[in-house]
């Protein structure tokens, strides 16, 4: 049988350098297999050309060289001219299908049909991939571009313009992501997108006044201990505050050393379908997950709005509808976010 099933089959371990993994362990892992000839995933075109150089040398140091063609002794031409694309991936913000913003007002907000006076609308994203269908189907991670907005696997998302009606924030904003993925094969396509709305534990409790972009935004961070703010929606309803604020809770935080484990992590994972890099768009509109709360009432001594902290009446209708399970309410599926 052949050794290579597709011009894909080796990238796993390329991939893995360009994500932070353990590349060592990786390739071992794809050479064990290739000794038993077990079939190897389908993976990345443009990293198969990189990892073939790497496995084929490792199996000629150990006089193990199985070769790279068929059981016929065939070579397989590979397309070297398979590159890396540019993608850029837009986002956006709406209430109630009208685009975000700041100190505007939208009606029909809650169960109430509440006049809602939007006032920030931010969101951190990481492990962002790209899903390819067709002859092959895989998940593909984002290489990220670094700018003042993104950078080692996170992005923030920000939509609100520092100005007049905003609670806080700068006139800069960040609605699409820049990155780089291998260009889909022949026979293929990139039709979904997938990430996770959260910053990665290890960066969630780091120092923001220490932190490089785009982590060292203090609006986005409660304290060293519970890390950063996830998503945050704000918005008034007749002058009072109604926010709502994703983060992890219940972390292990002591004295001075880091949080290692939370109890309530609440990071999204997000995949939607019927997605094209370049003409969709992925939008965020908070009126449907308010829209199963009164955001003209706010139980007494609790945060305004809904803010991630246990026992809070706020958050069991919302928290389903961000695919996330709160006290006895269990998760749902996510509303917050949908392809157009």
């Amino acid at each position: 049988m052949p050794l290579y099933r597709s011009r894909n089959d080796c990238a796993i371990a390329a991939r893995a350098s360009r994500n932070n993994y353990d590349t060592r362990a990786t390739t071992a892992s794809i050479i064990a297999r290739v000794r038993n000839h077990t079939a190897l995933p389908n993976i990345t075109t443009r990293m198969m050309i990189r990892c073939m150089k790497r496995i084929c040398f490792a199996l000629v140091v150990s006089g193990t060289l199985l070769g790279c063609g068929d059981d016929g002794g065939h070579d397989h031409d590979v397309d070297a001219s398979v590159e890396d694309i540019t993608v850029q991936l837009a986002f956006a913000a709406k209430v109630n299908g009208t685009p975000f913003t700041c100190g505007q007002a939208y009606n029909g907000i809650g169960t109430a049909a509440s006049a809602y006076t939007g006032t920030d609308f931010r969101y951190y994203v990481s492990d962002v991939k790209l899903v390819m269908t067709g002859d092959h189907t895989e998940s593909v991670p984002v290489v990220l571009e670094a700018n003042a907005f993104q950078s080692d696997g996170v992005a923030l998302l920000d939509f609100e313009t520092g100005g007049t009606g905003c609670q806080q924030g700068s006139p800069e904003t960040h609605t699409s992501i820049t990155g780089t993925v291998p260009a889909a094969p022949s026979g293929s396509a990139y039709t979904g997108i997938e990430f996770t709305v959260g910053v990665p534990l290890a960066k969630n409790h780091l120092d923001v006044a220490a932190a490089t972009p785009p982590l060292d935004v203090p609006a986005m961070y409660w304290a060293w201990s519970s890390g950063y703010k996830f998503l945050k929606l704000d918005g008034t309803v007749g002058g009072q505050g109604f926010n709502l604020h994703l983060g992890s809770t219940g972390c292990d935080a002591m004295g001075t050393t880091p949080s290692t484990t939370c109890a309530n992590s609440n990071r999204m994972t997000i995949s939607l379908t019927g997605y094209t890099p370049s003409t969709s768009v992925v939008v965020a509109d908070v009126a449907h997950v308010l829209d199963g709360v009164d955001v003209t009432i706010n139980t007494t001594n609790t945060a305004p709005g809904c803010m991630s902290f246990p026992n809070d009446p706020e958050c069991m209708p919302v928290f389903p509808k961000l695919g996330l399970a709160y006290g006895a309410a269990a998760a749902s599926t996510q509303t917050l976010f949908s392809v157009e």
